[in-house]
């Protein structure tokens, strides 16, 4: 691009198969130095009308399998000391997701070069009487079924995953934190944290939500015809939106998985504030009635049970607080307490 900037009549060259810039930059699916000379050139008209030595439109050409319209290209030394352009995915496919990559951007860039070509070359047969379209199905037929293939994989283990998430929400919708109660049926933490277990119900409403749209998606892609022009936007929309939902449904899982934890303590906070310590232990305390002192008084803490002593004149050596008193004579309250001094 260099070049063309110093120099733009360089793109009014062809090579030794009568192909102009355009031609090589389309066959070669590097994007920049296409839109830049699409852009730039004022004669790319007539470039786009050009037809090499074996017949050949610029659409012909856009049905090679060098690469994708990368956004990027490696850039390696060759011999001479000069940079030449490597596409980065120009290696065999092997892996699923790249597979689909390399149909679904192929088909693109076979439909954004049709789109800008003139409508009278779609129809244009080469020298060996094939039209682009059917160059680019001989080309990409093995393609299309290793396609085919990848995409089948993705949707069934998309639907493992749907499945088990979908599972753990609706078996947590049913049973909530704190249990039902037993008379009205409704659950339990409705009475003391509503706005806690609603949340909680919205978290996992939410996500059986996007695992219904996930499923319904990877269950569509098998019934797909599995054509090159289903590659261009039915098959890659289908898998996209159904990750993007598994996402979210992972997403509301998680938080409906911390609101429960949360919910959970709730109760156990609630009954160690009402109940009592069953354990009942007898503690020798004194208490001081003003002048006189009396011992061995037993509190069986938890109840009011006494023996011994003169009990009928006492008073607490410090303010336990009101409620808090378990036992009382004459108007005066005693708290039962290892603190008590004598």
């Amino acid at each position: 691009m260099a070049i063309l900037r110093k120099c733009p009549e360089a793109a009014d060259s062809y090579d030794e198969n009568g192909r102009n810039i355009l031609h090589i930059s389309v066959e070669q699916k590097h994007r920049f130095v296409y839109d830049y000379l699409m852009s730039s050139l004022d004669f790319k008209n007539r470039m786009l009308a050009d037809v090499d030595s074996q017949g050949n439109t610029i659409l012909h050409l856009a049905t090679c399998r060098l690469g994708s319209p990368n956004a990027t290209n490696q850039m390696a030394i060759d011999g001479n000391g000069g940079q030449l352009n490597v596409p980065l995915h120009s290696g065999e496919e092997g892996e699923s997701l790249a597979v689909l990559t390399q149909m679904s951007w192929d088909v693109l860039w076979f439909k954004r070069v049709k789109n800008d070509t003139y409508p009278h070359l779609w129809y244009h047969h080469n020298s060996d009487g094939n039209l682009a379209e059917e160059l680019f199905e001989r080309n990409h037929s093995t393609l299309l079924r290793k396609a085919e293939n990848a995409a089948k994989n993705v949707s069934s283990n998309g639907v493992v995953l749907t499945v088990l998430l979908g599972t753990i929400n609706f078996a947590a919708l049913f049973t909530l934190p704190g249990g039902f109660d037993g008379n009205t049926g409704l659950p339990v933490l409705f009475k003391t944290n509503k706005p806690e277990l609603e949340l909680f119900m919205i978290y996992l409403l939410l996500a059986l939500g996007f695992t219904a749209i996930a499923l319904v998606g990877l269950l569509l892609v098998p019934y797909s015809r599995f054509e090159s022009k289903d590659f261009y936007l039915a098959i890659p929309m289908k898998l996209a939106v159904s990750q993007t939902c598994i996402v979210y449904c992972t997403y509301f899982t998680v938080a409906a998985f911390g609101q429960g934890y949360i919910l959970e303590g709730e109760p156990l906070k609630t009954l160690a504030a009402t109940i009592v310590d069953p354990v009942e232990e007898e503690f020798n305390l004194k208490l001081v009635t003003g002048a006189s002192v009396h011992t061995h008084v037993a509190l069986r803490c938890g109840g009011v049970d006494t023996s011994g002593g003169d009990m009928s004149k006492f008073r607490p050596t410090k303010d336990f607080g009101s409620g808090d008193a378990v036992w009382t004579d004459g108007g005066q309250d005693c708290v039962p307490d290892i603190g008590w001094r004598g």
